[in-house]
Formats: structure tokens, C-alpha cells, sequence
């Protein structure tokens, strides 16, 4: 992902993903939020039920028509847990007048909250301990390397979502992907252990590609901006085929299916799908200096041929490690370094979406880049990801900390970073975590921003605290109706 949301956020915003218990600086949110009847006459009103998260909330509800004007707003309860409000039908919830009739009203919920500003860690797998006795993600898995990492945000999940890892650790059994709630417990059924599965290609291709070796590893992970139930997994070393994952190896995540779509010998680190004039392409972080632009199928196949690497790069040994898109279309690359392994700076480069979706071959160069932006010149520090937020906000995450780099909206920008740019720094925090020169990031729909870290095998999610309000609207399938008594009950008032 790294910018994708199905909430609307307001400000850069906190939370701790859980129902059972609220967590210090996280942001309150709401889910689950149903109506007692999609029909309802004119002054009736009805009952609105969901769930929050955390403790100390302020609640606002709004009953909006189906252009989105708001037609009634009032306060909620604030329960942690589950949480209903009677309406009574009219524009404040008390003596004002009634709504009338229209249909396809629609319920939003607003959470808010103040925290202290600063940064903190909210959640983590250090000890994971959701079926049964706590256990480190190593003892779990023999071994987890993580490379990047994925939310995947859902207003009607219990847990707000599902997140996922990718790992590359090159025994067969925790080679490729595994899910956990968004709280960072490992997602999976009520059995214990046993639904503490790695997903990996292959469980239904051991056929296709045999054994799995040590030059084969899942590196990023993606999901398709037309249907976020697909997800693409990046890698070296993998063949080019699409498998469906194997419910039966009770990992509870049969509704994903995972697209693979790498040659024998593709090195890709990350990449991004993005539809162009119809047309639904691949863009691959590959090798050195390297965007590897392939076309894919109807059936989300990634095709082999036609292949561009649309960079024209001249810097030598630019190690290609993500490649995203904003909301705007421009395209963003990260280099993790520059030079050689250890050497630090990494860059993060942005093209316009005229040049991004009208390039060819080797068409993308320093010299019409509109970003080119720099770690600090002093360290060994390399650049592992880069993260869009909902506001437009751009972080560059890097093996010390993340760095605060601008804005969707800067037109141009050419900076070496500093100290006063870095907002997170690892080895200051809880447990001196560092997040190594391979692991990956990505923030959530409330701002949080989760890395996955291979050196110490470890998750863990941040938030930037301070004023939070996040919006969640009800799912489509609770809009309702007012409408107009009827008839016979008219009769029976006037008569």
C-alpha cells in the first residue's frame, strides 16, 4: 500500500488497534456501525449501535443524505466496547425538527481525542500471546525475516483490518507472507498454534517450483487498487504464476489471493500497481537502477513481455528498493543507497504524472525528476521504504528512524535531510529497536506508521500522538430511508 484508505482521516492521526483495552496516545475510533432498520418514517428515528476502541473518546454522530449534507448531528456514548444511541428523528437528537423523508441516509461516527504530541510505541509481537502463552515471532516461525509490510484497513472487521508481512527467510515453511490483526497478535482462527501459518507459494505450487531455496524470497507486498482482496507479493528468484492461498493450512486468509509475478531471474524489492489509460500495469523496484514496468492480464497475471525499466538513471549502484504512487499519480522510487551496501545515501526521487504514465524505456532521469531528496551524508544510514499518508504527508523511513519529508503538494524539492527532519528515531525508543537495512513499512488508515524489522524479527507500530478525530462512515449496506407516514396511519392520527 503505503497510502491507501477506505476511512476518512482528519489530520495525521493514533491508534491502538483493539476493543478489549485501550492503549496510552492511541486514537479513538469507531466500527461496526449498524442501524436498527433501513426504514423509517419521519420523526421515528431508530437505534445506532458500534464499537470504540479507546477509553476517554469524544463522540460525534451524523446522519448525512446521499450527496453527503449533513441532516442531523449529536453526541455518542464513549464505552469502550460496544456502544448504541437511541435517535429520536430529528436535527439534534432532542427538540429540534425532524429530518424528513429522503432515501439513502447515511451514519458517520467521529472520534476524537487529545494526547500528549510525541512519539510512541503503541503495539508490538515482541510477545505474542493471543492463542495461549506468549512467543516471539522466531520462536513461532524458526525464523522471520521482515521485509515489507501491508494494512489492509476494513470499517466492519472486529479487528479494523488485517495487516501483512512479508518475509524471506529461506526455510520452506516461513518463506512468504503472514497475517496479523492490526493490534500486531497473529491473525488467525480460534486453534491455537496450528493457525499460526506462514503463507507461501509453495503450498500449491511445491509442483511448479520445487523445493524452496535460499535464493528465492518474498520481499513486497501490495494490494490491488481495484480490488484490495488481491494482493501481489514481490520477490527474487520466483516463478511467474498466480496461486490461490491454501485455506486448509489454517491460516483463516483464504479470501486473498496472491500474485507472484517474478522470472527465475527477477531480484525485485517492492513495487506498485497503478491502471493507465485502461490499462493495468506492474511497477517493479528490480536490481540496480531499475523500474521494471510490466502489463497485467484480466486475470491479474503479471505478463513477462513487454518488459521496460523505464529509469534512466546515470548514478551508478542505486539500489532499487519501492516504488509508489500518490493520489495525484506521480511516481515516487526509493534507492536504499548509493554507491555500496552500508555507504547510506539513500534517495527518494518523484516524477510527475505526465512523465510517469508516458514513459518509456529509460525515460526517467535525474535531470526531470521533480524530488530528489537525500538521507544525511554522515552514517552507513540506508533508506528501506517510503510512506504516503491520507494528507498527503511523505515519510522516508530509513534504518535509524523516519524522516518528515514533505507534502504531496510540493511541486519541486531538492534537500539533503537533517536531524530536524528525522520525527522517529529508533534507538531512542522502547527496546532501542532498529529497523536493519531490509525491512519495510506502511501506515495505517489512522496514522500509524508499522515496520517490520528482519535483524531482531520483530513488528512493531508507532503513533505520532497529539489531537486525533477519526471519521468512519457506516458501511453502504446500513444507509436508510425516511419516509412519509403512511396512509392508513395518518387516518388514525386525525381521526
Amino acid at each position: 500500500m503505503k497510502s491507501k484508505t477506505k476511512f476518512s482521516s482528519i489530520a495525521l492521526l493514533a491508534a491502538a488497534l483493539t476493543l478489549t483495552a485501550g492503549t496510552a496516545g492511541a486514537a479513538p475510533f469507531a466500527s461496526q456501525i449498524t442501524v436498527s432498520s433501513t426504514s423509517v418514517e419521519v420523526g421515528d428515528g431508530l437505534t445506532i449501535a458500534y464499537f470504540i476502541n479507546e477509553a476517554g473518546s469524544t463522540v460525534t454522530i451524523e446522519v448525512l443524505s446521499s450527496t453527503n449534507t449533513i441532516l442531523a448531528t449529536f453526541a455518542g456514548t464513549a464505552t469502550v466496547g460496544a456502544n448504541s444511541v437511541v435517535w429520536n428523528g430529528t436535527a439534534d437528537n432532542a427538540s429540534g425538527a425532524a429530518v424528513g423523508a429522503g432515501s439513502g441516509r447515511k451514519v458517520q461516527i467521529t472520534a476524537a481525542k487529545t494526547a500528549a504530541a510525541g512519539w510512541a510505541e503503541i503495539a508490538s509481537n515482541r510477545s505474542v500471546g493471543n492463542f495461549g502463552a506468549p512467543a516471539t515471532l522466531n520462536t513461532l516461525f524458526a525464523g522471520f525475516s521482515g521485509r515489507d509490510v501491508h494494512s489492509f484497513d476494513d470499517p466492519n472487521s472486529p479487528r479494523f483490518g488485517i495487516v501483512v508481512s512479508s518475509s524471506s527467510f529461506s526455510v520452506p515453511a516461513h518463506y512468504g507472507f503472514i497475517p496479523f490483526n492490526p493490534d500486531l497478535s497473529v491473525y488467525g482462527g480460534g486453534d491455537g498454534l496450528t493457525a499460526r501459518v506462514m503463507k507461501h507459494p509453495a503450498d500449491p505450487l511445491v509442483a511448479t517450483i520445487g523445493a524452496v531455496t535460499s535464493n528465492q524470497a518474498t520481499w513486497g507486498v501490495e494490494a490491488d487498487p481495484d480490488n484490495s482482496e488481491n494482493l501481489y507479493v514481490f520477490g527474487q528468484g520466483l516463478p511467474d504464476v498466480t496461486y490461490a492461498n491454501n485455506a486448509a493450512a489454517g491460516s483463516g486468509f483464504a479470501d486473498l489471493t496472491s500474485i507472484s509475478p517474478n522470472a527465475a531471474t527477477a531480484n525485485y524489492r517492492g513495487g506498485a500497481v497503478r491502471t493507465i489509460a485502461s490499462v493495468k500495469f506492474a511497477y517493479l523496484a528490480s536490481g540496480n537502477s531499475t523500474i521494471t514496468r510490466r502489463q497485467i492480464d484480466g486475470t491479474n497475471q503479471i505478463l513477462l513481455a513487454p518488459s521496460d525499466n523505464i529509469l534512466g538513471l546515470t548514478a551508478a549502484n542505486l539500489y532499487s528498493r519501492e516504488v509508489l504512487f500518490d493520489a495525484a499519480g506521480n511516481l515516487y522510487w526509493v534507492s536504499r543507497f548509493a554507491g555500496t551496501a552500508g555507504a547510506g545515501n539513500g534517495r527518494l526521487f518523484r516524477w510527475s504524472a505526465a512523465l510517469a504514465s508516458a514513459a518509456v524505456a529509460a525515460s526517467l532521469t535525474e535531470a526531470n525528476a521533480d524530488w530528489v531528496v537525500t538521507l544525511p551524508s554522515t552514517g552507513a544510514d540506508e533508506v528501506t521504504d517510503a510512506i504516503i499518508a491520507p494528507n498527503g504527508s511523505v515519510f522516508l523511513v530509513a534504518e535509524s528512524g523516519i524522516y518528515a519529508v514533505g507534502n504531496t503538494s510540493d511541486a519541486t524539492k531538492t534537500i539533503t535531510l537533517t536531524a530536524s527532519e528525522k520525527v522517529l528515531d529508533f534507538a531512542a525508543l522502547s527496546g532501542g529497536f532498529v529497523l536493519g537495512p531490509l525491512g519495510g513499512a506502511d501506515m495505517d488508515f489512522a496514522g500509524n506508521i508499522i515496520v517490520c524489522e528482519n535483524v531482531n524479527e520483530q513488528i512493531r507500530t508507532y503513533t505520532p500522538g497529539g489531537n486525533t478525530s477519526v471519521v468512519v462512515p457506516a458501511p453502504s449496506a446500513q444507509a436508510f430511508d425516511i419516509v412519509l407516514l403512511s396512509s392508513s396511519q395518518n387516518w388514525e392520527m386525525y381521526k
